[in-house]
């Protein structure tokens, strides 16, 4: 939905509903979030237009991951959502990237997953150097899932089936993991759950 919908509908009853307390602080609550949905979806075009260049420096991504999950602990917490990591906090894997495009790249990805899930699901994370040359990381949720259509546009500007959604935020991860000569992926059986997978390389070739 679009949020200049709602923001002109309620500028509309405002002149009728000075006296009441209840509108008032409704219309409070709804311009308030509707103005933080404008916020990030200018942010959303900004950055899908124009990418910022990398960036690169020699990261520990496991630090890095960890950190942008704890972002989200609120969210966990207010869903019930049980965060499974299959790899250890202390593990160092060095990777030279950009972290702040990588950071963001995640919180894509782990957002998308707490808005697939119900209360009381699932999300299991892992990341393991598979060779000397590259570093995979899987997320995967116990949510709706995603069914074999739609798997092939995910990635695709403006591709979203969710009301509120901007239909970026995938777009804009690809754009940032390719930009790393790195691959990201989903899998779903479309009834229940999906998994998102990222390879990257310790040293791209830029």
């Amino acid at each position: 939905k679009n949020p200049l919908t709602s923001l002109k509908t309620f500028t509309e009853y405002l002149p009728k509903k000075l006296d009441d307390k209840e509108f008032l602080l409704k219309f409070s609550n709804i311009v308030g979030s509707e103005v933080d949905r404008i916020d990030d979806l200018v942010q959303q075009l900004l950055d899908y237009g124009k990418p910022a260049p990398l960036s690169l420096r020699k990261v520990n991504i496991v630090k890095l991951l960890n950190d942008t999950i704890d972002i989200f602990n609120n969210n966990f917490l207010e869903k019930n959502i049980k965060v499974i990591k299959t790899y250890k906090d202390t593990r160092v894997i060095f990777i030279n990237i950009d972290p702040t495009q990588i950071r963001q790249s995640f919180m894509n990805i782990l957002l998308n997953a707490i808005e697939s899930m119900e209360h009381s699901e699932v999300l299991t994370i892992d990341i393991i150097q598979t060779s000397e040359s590259k570093v995979h990381l899987s997320f995967k949720d116990t949510g709706i899932g995603i069914c074999k259509t739609d798997l092939t546009r995910i990635f695709e500007p403006f591709f979203t089936k969710k009301d509120k959604g901007t239909g970026l935020g995938l777009s804009i991860t690809k754009t940032i993991i390719d930009n790393h000569k790195g691959r990201i992926y989903a899998k779903s059986d479309g009834k229940k759950g999906s998994e998102f997978i990222i390879e990257l390389p310790l040293k791209p070739k830029l």
